[in-house]
């Protein structure tokens, strides 16, 4: 190998591990945040158990966005940027916000459609030989089971309405 070509593999790693270090940083700093802002809205609004069949369908729609969001945009970032949107939305239809944010936070971990979703996939696409399509072809499929599996379990472990 080629001093060239080595400096060059080791700077490709440095800058992989820079980007997971950096991430963990990110939520490091930002682990107090959410859990602040969904207390907030829970104590401003009270569970209605009439609405939570409506909670279905916008959990499934808020995991949507958040699957595509996470081809795109690194996962911190969209953590940030979907927890307002969630905490709104559970406030207007008048259920819990724990499912919706447990939800977000599954979707938002489980990116498996581009290298971009995740530093993980960034770290072995150039080391496993891996194009981008590649990501598609087994990335969505497996981010379907991961979307059925969600909406089936979660709402067992995180109700709508606390106590229904």
């Amino acid at each position: 190998m080629h001093r060239a070509d080595y400096l060059r593999d080791m700077a490709l790693r440095f800058g992989d591990a820079l980007l997971v270090y950096g991430s963990r940083a990110n939520f490091t700093v930002l682990g107090r945040e959410p859990d602040f802002l969904v207390l907030t809205a829970s104590a401003q609004t009270l569970p209605n158990p009439s609405k939570a069949k409506i909670s279905i369908p916008v959990m499934a729609g808020l995991m949507l966005l958040t699957f595509l969001a996470t081809c795109v945009i690194p996962t911190a970032a969209l953590v940030v940027l979907m927890v307002p949107i969630i905490l709104s939305t559970a406030a207007d239809i008048g259920v819990a916000p724990y499912p919706l944010m447990m939800a977000m936070a599954m979707a938002a971990s489980a990116s498996f459609m581009t290298p971009i979703s995740h530093p993980a996939n960034v770290m072995v696409m150039g080391p496993g030989g891996y194009r981008f399509s590649d990501y598609i072809k087994i990335g969505l499929p497996l981010t379907l089971v991961v979307l059925v599996t969600v909406m089936l379990v979660l709402p067992v472990f995180w109700p709508f309405v606390p106590g229904h």
